[in-house]
């Protein structure tokens, strides 16, 4: 995001980016990225998940909204299952 603030003020970018509205979104692992990089980054104003890899989301739930696309239906309940340490995670 440091990188989208020095892009919107270059010549070729300049005013592109609105640095108010930043959202995420992320497959796989990319979606546990962005669910556990909404619980810390509060200009992230929220996130979409593509199947995320469950087992790796840290236990904070992020407070912007976030839309979870998954094969099967998941509430935030069954999150707890898929809440395993995994390399000290």
């Amino acid at each position: 995001l440091a990188e989208l603030e020095k892009w919107n003020k270059e010549t070729q970018f300049y005013g592109m980016f609105d640095l108010n509205e930043i959202s995420g979104m992320g497959h796989s692992l990319g979606g546990a990225t962005m669910y556990n990089l909404a619980t810390i980054d509060s200009r992230i104003k929220c996130v979409v998940l593509l199947d995320a890899s469950l087992h790796l989301i840290n236990d904070h739930i992020p407070s912007v909204p976030v839309l979870n696309l998954r094969q099967k239906a998941t509430t935030y309940e069954e999150y707890s299952i898929y809440r395993k340490p995994y390399f000290g995670y």
